[in-house]
């Protein structure tokens, strides 16, 4: 039987979600963690990839279970997993489901504080100038509906497609005093969010122009300098399926 996990992690001391050789990963520890509890090999699918040092607040991922053993997992497992990582729910599908074709809408915020703050360190960016929050605001409705974000991708010719579909993005400043950024959208590519958020910025500061900034979203016109927002800001706060 088929099963979805759903899990929250504090990506610090990761190199991302994805299994990788050499380095930390968020699936290699659970798979690990799984495999020790039920004594045979366990592989996890994952709703997408996370860069090194990403946070999840909700992420999902699928296995296939024999029916008895789910029984106590989720705790057994929470149990020798690490502090960082934290299974929220096990749940049965169909067998055909996957945590990561069926998604339909995925949400990231970003987070960064103006004050340092050692203790938001490892969640939020210090980023010490002042902002235009109108300005970002106005750079975040650009950015809603369908387009090609070539211009804000970390390696373009290596993936498939970087058309996305964004439904809603926008800044805000939440009760901690914090700026965040939400953007939800059905499809993200690699390190877009982040390269987004360091342009928005760039254009708040005075350095770079919005029409510049425009022209990337609208022709694909590479940024001037390539540019990329900390990763302890970063959050995938929700997957729709």
């Amino acid at each position: 039987m088929r099963y979805f996990l759903e899990l929250k992690y504090d990506g610090t001391s990761f190199h991302g979600w994805q299994k990788l050789k050499h380095f930390p990963s968020v699936q290699e520890t659970l798979e690990n963690s799984l495999s020790i509890i039920l004594r045979r090999t366990i592989t996890c699918h994952g709703c997408g990839r996370t860069d090194a040092g990403v946070h999840a607040l909700k992420y999902f991922a699928h296995l296939d279970l024999q029916p008895d053993e789910e029984i106590n997992l989720l705790y057994q497992t929470n149990k020798i997993l690490p502090s960082s990582i934290l299974i929220l729910d096990i749940k049965p599908v169909s067998d055909k489901a996957h945590s990561q074709r069926d998604a339909m809408q995925r949400k990231y915020r970003y987070h960064l504080h103006l004050q340092k703050n050692p203790f938001i360190s490892q969640s939020s960016y210090w980023y010490p100038f002042s902002i235009s929050l109108e300005m970002l605001q106005v750079l975040a409705t650009l950015l809603i509906g369908t387009h090609d974000f070539r211009a804000f991708t970390k390696t373009p010719a290596r993936q498939a497609h970087t058309n996305c579909t964004i439904f809603n993005a926008g800044w805000a400043i939440n009760s901690e005093g914090q700026h965040v950024f939400d953007i939800t959208g059905d499809h993200f590519a690699r390190g877009m969010v982040r390269i987004l958020v360091a342009n928005m910025l760039e254009v708040s500061a005075g350095r770079l122009t919005m029409d510049i900034f425009r022209h990337g979203i609208q022709h694909q016109k590479k940024m001037p300098h390539f540019n990329m927002a900390p990763p302890e800001g970063l959050f995938l706060v929700d997957v729709t399926y």
